[in-house]
């Protein structure tokens, strides 16, 4: 598992690459969702953005759900995947400046899940 230190030197390297104008990618639930749903946002994901002018742009992954990336139970699925190749659409929303809390950006992925 990680480290105290190595979370906190993670983020401070995600905060200089923002300072720096470059595109920083994080999964806020702390890892790709593996159960279909979305869980439960980290508020600690603020922390990188804080006090830098980088907007939040929402981004949802849908359609791996049922690949090997998927769980059951708590486990990885321990059978074949249906098929080999999911296609996997990638919706970006609008950006968000300076969110009031780690809700405000859960809710704005949640709504690109909803439009089909």
């Amino acid at each position: 598992g990680a480290t105290r230190k190595s979370m906190v030197d993670s983020i401070r390297a995600a905060r200089g690459a923002l300072q720096n104008g470059e595109l920083v990618g994080i999964f806020p639930e702390g890892g790709i969702t593996r159960t279909g749903r979305i869980e439960e946002f980290r508020p600690g994901f603020l922390s990188i953005i804080k006090g830098t002018d980088a907007p939040v742009v929402p981004v949802c992954l849908d359609g791996l759900w049922g690949s090997v990336f998927s769980y059951e139970g708590g486990k990885f699925f321990w059978k074949w995947p249906k098929r080999w190749r999911y296609p996997v659409l990638i919706r970006f929303g609008r950006p968000i400046h300076a969110p009031a809390d780690a809700d405000h950006v859960r809710q704005a992925v949640e709504q690109l899940l909803t439009k089909h």
